[in-house]
């Protein structure tokens, strides 16, 4: 119970002290927030007193600065009136002198309009003067106004044409240095990449025989009569040497006195000689030349890189016993092809089908012995009928310029044919084919009128002519060389170039007495 008391006692003694802290508390707060709100008040009154200042000046200035810009616009519109004023007075001077010219103007469009018809009236008495004048002198020179025009145009005509051929010849002769200078380039690049040996064949093959029993039926003429019908070779001749004890076998035909001679040597060894023996003997070598002619070809396929069918290839392999001049001709087509390739890289064409066209330009001369027409035109029907590309048939055919040529590889292989052909030691020539070739080169230039002379000189590299100097003048010169030139390539066959050279000398002598 007391304990309760006690307690209840704490409670209220509690918060009564509770209560008198509390109220002194809320006293100090309050006397406080007087303080602060008085201080508040002095403060805004300070500073709206520190604002109302600040406009005031700002006013003030900002007057100030207004009547200042209103002074110097009221100067500047004075200093405008006065600048006005002088123009005005410009301006007035100025339509004055534009009125003074306008008359001036007028005045002298009436002078040249005077001086106008005046010189109308000039140009018409002129024109009845100049009439007479042309009339008289008609009459004084006894020419019609139309023999007179003639004569005109023609001395023009003349005087033009002569002028256009040195233009002509000037842009010409560029041109051929350019070219010339290009061509040798290429064809020196090429001739210096390439390496060949020399070929050379003959017709004849021959067969060291000791046994004359052989000999007297060899060069009998039964058995020669069958070789000629069996090989299909009319002109073979079996020629014995006794000195040296060698069969020399004779045809045009590489291939077919190849399989002569070895039909030959296999016979020697024959006891049984009936004629069914020697044609199965003879049918054998026949297989054996022509399976060695098709590996002969395969390889120089491989060694030039081209593929052909096996037909084509037997075609090509016939060429290793055909020569031409000497040189034997698939290795000369070897060359080709292989000059070929380099020209056409050289100029941008395709070097592929250009090496083809060159390995394959004289397959004609396959068969040409057996075939009517040329062996361009042979070989162009041989490659045609295997479908070969058009720009190799052009190679094939137009090759030897037996038709014009119009397309950039026959160019080439042309081209490449001569170089080939032309290299010292490649061919040989026949001194009848020599002299022939000299008097047809003389004979060209003597059938141009006004030949005095002409010489083949430098084993028919060269031909120099000299003109008479009456009957040709020195501007016909130049015609009468390019006239030599374009006969030669027409009518004659040669390897390499031909230099022209046309000499024309006027020599006058007098003795004074």
């Amino acid at each position: 119970m007391v304990n309760i008391t006690l307690l209840i006692l704490s409670v209220i003694l509690g918060y009564a002290i509770y209560w008198q802290l509390g109220a002194k508390r809320f006293q100090e707060a309050k006397d406080m927030a007087n303080q602060i709100q008085e201080k508040g008040k002095k403060d805004a009154l300070g500073f709206e007193e520190k604002i109302l200042a600040s406009i005031a000046n700002e006013i003030e200035y900002t007057k100030k600065a207004s009547l200042q810009r209103i002074a110097e616009l009221r100067e500047s519109n004075i200093a405008l009136d006065k600048k006005l004023d002088v123009q005005s007075k410009d301006l007035e001077c100025y339509e004055y002198k534009i009125h003074n010219i306008s008359q001036s103007i007028k005045h002298k469009e009436i002078e040249l309009e005077n001086r106008r018809r005046s010189n109308i009236d000039c140009m018409e008495k002129l024109r009845e003067i100049q009439g007479k004048v042309h009339e008289t002198l008609l009459q004084i020179s006894g020419y019609t106004q139309e023999k007179i025009q003639e004569k005109f145009f023609s001395e023009f005509e003349e005087t033009l044409q002569k002028e256009a051929r040195r233009v002509y010849d000037c842009y010409l002769e560029n041109i051929i240095t350019n070219a010339d200078r290009i061509a040798k380039r290429i064809l020196a690049t090429t001739i210096h990449r390439c390496h060949f040996s020399h070929w050379f064949d003959s017709y004849s093959s021959t067969l060291a025989i000791q046994d004359s029993p052989c000999i007297e039926w060899f060069l009998s003429e039964n058995f020669l009569n069958f070789l000629k019908k069996e090989l299909d070779c009319h002109d073979l001749v079996l020629d014995y040497e006794a000195e040296s004890s060698i069969l020399i076998i004779i045809t045009p035909d590489g291939c077919k006195r190849e399989i002569c001679k070895d039909f030959l040597e296999k016979l020697l060894y024959l006891q049984n000689k009936n004629r069914e023996d020697l044609e199965k003997i003879l049918q054998q070598s026949k297989n054996k030349i022509e399976q060695l002619l098709l590996k002969e070809a395969q390889n120089i396929c491989e060694l030039v890189k081209i593929e052909v069918c096996e037909d084509i290839a037997k075609f090509l392999g016939r060429l290793k016993y055909r020569t031409s001049f000497g040189q034997n001709v698939l290795w000369h087509s070897v060359e080709v092809a292989h000059l070929a390739k380099f020209i056409a890289s050289e100029l941008g064409f395709d070097p592929y089908m250009a090496s083809r066209s060159g390995l394959l330009h004289d397959i004609g001369k396959a068969i040409d012995h057996e075939k009517e027409g040329g062996h361009p035109e042979i070989g162009g029907e041989i490659l045609q009928h295997f479908d070969e590309a058009p720009e190799i048939l052009e190679g094939v055919v137009e090759h030897h310029e037996d038709i014009q040529i119009e397309t950039p590889y026959a160019t080439i292989i042309n081209t490449a044919d001569a170089i080939s052909a032309s290299r010292p030691g490649a061919r040989r020539e026949t001194f009848e084919k020599y002299i022939h070739r000299l008097e047809k080169l003389e004979s060209i230039a003597y059938s141009i009128p006004g030949i005095e002379t002409a010489f083949a000189i430098s084993a028919g590299r060269e031909i120099r002519v000299i003109l008479d100097p009456e009957k040709v003048s020195d501007q016909e010169v130049k015609n009468v060389a390019s006239i030599i030139s374009n006969m030669i390539e027409k009518d004659l066959h040669y390897p390499g170039k031909i230099k022209i050279t046309v000499i024309r000398e006027m020599k006058v002598i007098e003795y004074a007495q």
